[in-house]
């Protein structure tokens, strides 16, 4: 077995390989979606690994890098093991090999979300020496259950809007959002992502960040004195509308942010599966 980084294989290949080691895994992913999901998760196949056995692919970690937290992160997009090769003490290995060259590219800190139910992945984490700094909450159903009929009070209007109301509104989320919903992987996936603003009675309310493809809520805000009112079921019923897949979701959501909770009771949109986040300092 040897350990390389990923630079020679195409985004296909890797792809395909992703599929191949979580086709057991408890949830399920689309081509389209772990394409997004590397694009926007900043994947840089420099600082990727994979382990070789006869020049394929047994084992890998898909790493993405960029600013979090105002330092230069990497953070872990998957780590999988071909279902054939488990057992073996191969993740650990490419953790070993991998984290040097991070160090040396200027990596001071690893970032990575495990779900909470994944025993085996949460100790090998630990005794990479991650600690877990956040607890996240899933959120996800059918946009046909949701619960959206509400009228908003006063004149709310929803219109499509750019990268700038994020960034004006981000002081306004209640909870430092993750890797994969920050500013900075918002800004990667731009193109493919629709943003939308709600001004009530003339005033900046709110915003919504989704991608239409995959049902996925990035981010959805409601400015502290304009709550209650309808505003967030109005932003979310124009995004539902948009949204041409089945589902709706909203994933790493903070376990202790009680009020978004309660609004994504309110609308239907059931918890999932939950996620702890966990670091290295490097």
């Amino acid at each position: 077995m040897e350990i390389h980084p990923l630079t020679h294989l195409s985004t296909d290949s890797v792809i395909n390989t992703f599929q191949e080691a979580f086709s057991d895994y408890a949830v399920s992913f689309g081509n389209n979606e772990i394409r997004e999901m590397l694009r926007r998760r900043g994947y840089n196949p420099e600082l990727s690994f994979g382990a070789f056995e006869n020049g394929s692919v047994i084992a890998f970690i898909l790493n993405g890098t960029g600013l979090f937290d105002n330092r230069m992160c990497a953070y872990d997009c998957g780590t999988g093991t071909l279902p054939g090769y488990r057992g073996k003490g191969i993740a650990g290995q490419l953790f070993s090999a991998s984290l040097p060259v991070l160090r040396e590219a200027g990596i001071s800190h690893y970032v990575l979300e495990v779900l909470r139910s994944n025993g085996p992945a949460i100790s090998l984490y630990r005794r990479q020496g991650f600690d877990t700094t956040a607890e996240y909450d899933c959120f996800k159903a059918d946009k046909r259950e949701l619960r959206l009929s509400g009228q908003p009070q006063g004149t709310t209007e929803i219109v499509a809007d750019g990268i700038g109301i994020v960034e004006t509104l981000d002081t306004m989320c209640e909870f430092r959002p993750s890797w994969q919903n920050s500013i900075a992987s918002i800004r990667r996936g731009a193109d493919s992502l629709v943003i939308l603003s709600a001004r009530f009675n003339g005033e900046t309310a709110g915003c919504c960040v989704f991608d239409p493809f995959t049902g996925d809520i990035a981010r959805l805000i409601v400015a502290p004195h304009l709550r209650r009112r309808g505003i967030g079921s109005a932003m979310m019923d124009e995004a539902v509308r948009q949204i041409r897949c089945e589902t709706v979701k909203m994933l790493n959501v903070s376990s202790d942010c009680t009020s978004l909770h309660r609004f994504l009771e309110a609308i239907n949109l059931p918890e999932a599966l939950p996620q702890f986040e966990m670091r290295l300092t490097l």
